[in-house]
C-alpha cells in the first residue's frame, strides 16, 4: 500500500494547484476566526453540525472543517478524532500524530485508513489547529487512494490556505 500523503507533507511540497481558481470561505460565518480556500468547482455547503463540507465534482473526496467545541486545547482535541471518524468509517487505524507550524498556527496531523460502507479501504487525514488560542478546529478528509492521487494538488492548496483571521 502506498505511503499515505501526510497533511504535514502538504506544507513541504510545491503547490502544483496554486495557480488554480480558489474561493475563500471564513469560518464560522457569523464570527470568523479563520479562512479556508476551496477550489472553485468544488461543492461547498454547511453540514448538519454547522461545519463547512466540501467535495470535488466527482464526489470522490469528503472534506469537513468544524469546531471541536468540547476541546480546551489541541491535545484535548485528539480524543475527539476517533469519535468523528467513527461516524463514517469502521476498522479505523490512525498513525501517531505529527506536529508542525503552518501560517502561524500549530497543527497536529494524523493519517490513517478505514473501511467505508461499501467495504472499500479509505485513506483519511485529520488536522487539528487553533487559529485564535480559544477555538480548536478539525479539518478531516477522506477518500480512496485513487481519489487522493487525483486531487492531491487541490488538497495541498486547501491545507496551505488555512489562515487565522486577523
Amino acid at each position: 500500500m502506498k505511503k499515505l500523503v501526510s497533511l504535514s507533507c502538504f506544507c513541504l511540497v510545491g503547490l502544483l494547484f496554486a495557480g488554480g481558481d480558489m474561493d475563500t470561505y471564513t469560518y464560522p460565518a457569523d464570527n470568523p476566526v479563520m479562512s479556508i480556500d476551496i477550489p472553485s468547482g468544488w461543492d461547498v455547503e454547511t453540514g448538519d453540525d454547522g461545519g463547512l463540507v466540501a467535495s470535488p465534482e466527482d464526489e470522490s473526496i469528503y472534506l469537513e472543517l468544524f469546531e471541536v467545541a468540547d476541546a480546551d486545547d489541541l491535545d484535548d482535541a485528539i480524543e475527539y478524532v476517533g469519535d468523528s471518524i467513527d461516524e463514517w468509517l469502521t476498522h479505523v487505524k490512525i498513525e501517531d500524530p505529527e506536529t508542525f507550524e503552518l501560517n502561524g498556527m500549530t497543527m497536529i496531523s494524523m493519517d490513517g485508513t478505514g473501511i467505508d460502507e461499501d467495504e472499500d479501504e479509505i485513506l483519511l487525514s485529520v488536522a487539528l489547529f487553533s487559529p485564535d488560542d480559544d477555538t480548536v478546529m478539525m479539518l478531516i478528509y477522506f477518500g480512496t487512494e485513487d481519489a487522493e492521487d487525483a486531487h492531491e494538488a487541490e488538497l495541498e492548496s486547501i491545507v496551505n490556505g488555512l489562515q487565522p483571521v486577523e
